[in-house]
């Protein structure tokens, strides 16, 4: 049974028992308490199959973009090719990144030639950044835009939005809207200038709507014991950063470990291992900005594929393997410019190392980029990335330890990370 077929004449529903209500609601994700009564129940079903039959009205059925036809047009390329220069064409389009609104606006013309190129572009939009200065007019007209049939936003996976604007959808009683935001599987939420604290119910609201979502960053917010809980109730949740937080309780791992069954990756600052709970540790895949200290404990992360570690890692060679297990880690960050020779003698235990990233800054006037001997590199270790600004010359920086450039990932305007491949000799 799905929403297009189940019944909502009131008078055939009275007619069912509680259970068979239930059931209904359960096959169709509509939302119930147990303890609601018949009619509550049947309240629900009924509002629930309009809003989802008015959503299908102007998504589908009178959407114009499904019906506007600009006569016949016959292809000589195949449709790969034809999809191939259309991307290319955005790319060239949208090349300026300092007049973005203006390049992003004439790019979107392109949406108009046909369906096609309409659900290329829709595609292309599942990373949205949605921030606000004038809190109630940019408000509105974001609003607007996103639930307007012919915006190619429709597929949202990672959305990095603003306190106010995030409170006030949260608030909206739209169904076009919360079916936009319901496909969110990577939630970063910044706290901006002027606005209040993060709202409890906000984050529990969010996690109904986005029923996948497997990551939430929270970027310069205050947090309260309740904001644990609300997190905690969303049972998708794979991975959390924290990091950027302020006031957080000091129990905040214990509880978010023991909160959320899938956890496996985490980064707050200063990370002490010893906050992650033991029955936890199993599951742990990631962990971001660890600090280190001295310990006569011995912990177990047999699963642990990356870690990242902080500035002031102390001594990392006499705790580190009191700490990690060596088989299974594959990416290493490190500061490892002027600590090199303490990292050396785990880079070289580390057996299953693919990738080893120096977190610390590179420039011009460094000299040799990194001084690692290459009797020290894991047969294994096939990427190395530094951090760098574009004035940092990429080529051939590491091609005496067998390693070529790649590409570059800009970071912002200035800063880089360069990326080095194994060089393969056949």
């Amino acid at each position: 049974m799905n929403n297009q077929t189940f019944t909502t004449n009131r008078d055939e529903l009275i007619k069912l028992t509680k259970d068979q209500l239930f059931k209904i609601c359960v096959d169709n994700n509509i939302t119930v308490k147990k303890s609601s009564n018949k009619t509550t129940i049947i309240d629900d079903i009924i509002i629930i199959k309009e809003e989802r039959d008015c959503l299908q009205k102007k998504l589908v059925d009178d959407n114009p973009s499904n019906q506007f036809h600009r006569g016949h047009v016959e292809y000589k390329l195949p449709v790969l090719i034809l999809t191939k220069i259309f991307e290319l064409t955005w790319m060239i389009s949208t090349y300026d990144r300092r007049t973005l609104l203006i390049t992003y606006r004439q790019a979107l013309q392109l949406t108009l030639i046909n369906k096609q190129l309409f659900g290329i572009v829709s595609e292309m939009f599942n990373k949205v950044q949605l921030r606000v200065i004038e809190k109630s007019k940019q408000i509105e007209d974001l609003y607007n835009r996103l639930t307007n049939v012919w915006c190619p936003i429709k597929h949202i996976v990672k959305l990095d939005i603003g306190i106010p604007i995030f409170e006030a959808f949260i608030k909206q009683p739209s169904v076009h809207l919360t079916h936009i935001l319901s496909t969110v599987e990577k939630l970063h939420i910044h706290h901006e200038t002027n606005c209040g604290r993060l709202k409890v119910t906000s984050i529990k609201t969010f996690g109904t709507i986005a029923t996948n979502l497997r990551s939430l960053y929270l970027h310069s917010v205050t947090m309260i014991p309740a904001h644990l809980n609300a997190i905690c109730s969303i049972k998708s949740l794979r991975k959390i950063d924290i990091s950027s937080t302020f006031n957080r309780p000091r129990d905040i791992l214990t509880i978010l470990c023991n909160g959320l069954p899938l956890l496996e990756s985490i980064k707050s600052s200063y990370l002490k291992v010893t906050d992650i709970p033991i029955a936890s540790r199993s599951r742990i895949r990631k962990l971001s900005d660890v600090s280190l200290s001295e310990t006569d404990e011995t912990f177990e992360f047999p699963n642990l594929q990356k870690i990242s570690f902080a500035y002031n890692t102390v001594d990392p060679d006499r705790s580190f393997f009191k700490y990690f297990s060596l088989s299974n880690i594959t990416h290493l960050s490190v500061y490892l410019k002027s600590n090199i020779y303490q990292w050396i003698p785990i880079i070289i235990e580390l057996k299953c190392l693919v990738t080893l990233e120096d977190l610390e800054y590179h420039c011009r006037s460094d000299g040799k980029v990194m001084n690692i001997p290459k009797y020290s590199i894991p047969a294994t270790l096939s990427r190395i990335i530094i951090a760098t600004d574009e004035l940092l010359k990429p080529d051939n920086l590491l091609i005496d330890i067998g390693f070529q450039y790649s590409k570059s990932i800009h970071l912002n305007e200035y800063d880089c990370k360069m990326i080095y491949n194994k060089i393969i000799i056949n």
